[in-house]
């Protein structure tokens, strides 16, 4: 388990494939055409099909539950906030920073990043989460 601290940042890549985007909308239900339908999405301002934000969003999920603060985490808040679209087949950067730790609640806050292969930022995820191992390390 990596030491948590403030300011402490954690560094991933992911890349959402159209296949996934289509399994996520059958999972959830979300089967908007600018997700799905390539034609239909062709026509929008994006030109493309964009990743649902909601599942552009698991993307921190692999950190949060292997790296920091690792299995057992729990979100128990988190805003998030959509600047540019995400789209398929294209590299992206997870940045993750700890903001702030609460020993007494083992809880911390992180802001949380995914940014284009421009690092331009395309989605900000600010969250709480809970582990009751973060400061036993």
């Amino acid at each position: 388990m990596i030491k948590a601290e403030k300011g402490r940042v954690f560094e991933d890549s992911i890349t959402f494939t159209q296949k996934q985007v289509v399994q996520f909308a059958e999972l959830t239900g979300d089967s908007n055409p600018i997700h799905i339908d390539k034609d239909f999405a062709s026509k929008s301002e994006y030109g493309r099909t964009i990743v649902q934000g909601t599942f552009s969003v698991t993307a921190f999920s692999h950190i949060l539950t292997t790296v920091f603060p690792g299995p057992g985490s729990i979100v128990i808040h988190r805003e998030s906030l959509f600047v540019r679209p995400v789209f398929t087949d294209q590299p992206y950067k997870i940045l993750m920073k700890i903001l702030s730790l609460d020993e007494e609640s083992k809880t911390v806050i992180m802001k949380c990043y995914l940014k284009n292969r421009e690092n331009k930022i395309c989605v900000v995820v600010t969250l709480k989460l809970k582990n009751e191992n973060i400061f036993s390390q």
